[in-house]
């Protein structure tokens, strides 16, 4: 007979042969699912990102060529949407990330091979090359990340170093557009992308906190097989 534990519905998780039970058929089609999921988010990140990075450098070589300056203008408020829009993809991804490591580690006891989000996924602890304590994969990460705030800085500059309001007698919006009202702008705009850079980091943090759970859970169970 079949030790339920107590629990009323933990005969669905077990069997005397350690075969697949009905949940664990369930959770393998979930886990299936979700990982094409994931594929599916990575694959429209990508596209997106490349069609924004694309868009705010044909606005870029069209000012410099034409000398329609004012348009650099335009390049910081475009480049920060594509990054809060594929910082928005990404948090959709950490938490595949998240239920597929969670699976994962109610699959170990009888599916063991199902470790790939745990071990080589993005918080993979098996991907993870430590000297001395130092997570060296923080190097390229930490290397990005200024990498973005870089580029988002130096438009804003050249924003502000090109900008020429048009002459009164001209049409056109830039009109009253002083050089000052366009940094209070860019002031504005750069407080809210630092808002939703935060907000996403935290979500970061708790999915990393979860997986690190998982992973835990998963080497416990593969540990008393």
């Amino acid at each position: 007979m079949v030790d339920t534990g107590g629990r009323p519905d933990a005969g669905r998780d077990q069997r005397p042969d350690g075969g697949p039970t009905t949940d664990d058929r369930l959770r393998m089609d979930l886990y299936e699912l979700l990982h094409d999921r994931a594929e599916r988010e990575r694959r429209w990140q990508f596209w997106r990102l490349a069609a924004g990075h694309l868009v705010v450098g044909v606005i870029l070589a069209y000012a410099f060529l034409t000398g329609e300056l004012r348009f650099v203008a335009l390049t910081p408020i475009l480049y920060g949407i594509v990054v809060m829009d594929g910082l928005k993809t990404s948090v959709r991804m950490l938490y595949i990330q998240q239920q597929l490591a969670q699976l994962e580690a109610k699959l170990a006891a009888r599916e063991p091979l199902f470790n790939w989000t745990i071990d080589y996924g993005y918080f993979g602890r098996d991907q993870r090359i430590e000297i001395d304590g130092v997570d060296l994969n923080t190097v390229p990460e930490t290397a990005q990340y200024v990498l973005i705030v870089s580029i988002y800085l130096a438009l804003v500059v050249a924003s502000l170093v090109t900008w020429r309001p048009l002459d009164p007698g001209s049409a056109g919006v830039a009109i009253g557009v002083s050089r000052n009202l366009l940094l209070l702008g860019y002031g504005t705009f750069t407080a809210l992308f630092a808002v939703i850079v935060g907000v996403g980091y935290l979500h970061y943090d708790r999915v990393r906190e979860r997986v690190a759970a998982a992973s835990r859970s998963h080497r416990e169970a593969t540990t008393r097989e």
